[in-house]
């Protein structure tokens, strides 16, 4: 039902200013599912995120929106080497958002 919900929301995200790319990361198996989002700046990536929390918080656990904007950080960058995301940031408890290894 999510991957259907997913797909009918995609010209909601792909007409939003400042979107530039997103790759879908799933871990069926888990019943994990992710969004990883290039924009042409924070301000724009947060504006988003203030936009889609509420109609997400209609059909899914509000804990379970969460998010991270890494500012200077492509997507395709991180993706190639997720120690990226470690260069001038400190360590965080909740690790949920982190990459770590392409395959």
């Amino acid at each position: 039902m999510f991957q259907a919900e997913s797909m009918l929301n995609t010209p909601l995200f792909v007409g939003f200013p400042g979107f530039v790319s997103k790759l879908w990361l799933a871990a069926d198996e888990h019943g994990v599912y992710r969004g990883c989002y290039d924009w042409d700046g924070p301000e724009t990536a947060r504006a988003y995120v203030r936009a889609l929390w509420w109609p997400l918080a209609l059909v899914s656990d509000t804990a379970s929106i969460k998010y991270r904007v890494l500012p200077g950080l492509r997507r395709d960058a991180i993706l190639m080497d997720p120690g990226r995301v470690d260069a001038g940031r400190s360590q965080e408890q909740d690790q949920w958002w982190r990459p770590l290894s392409m395959r």
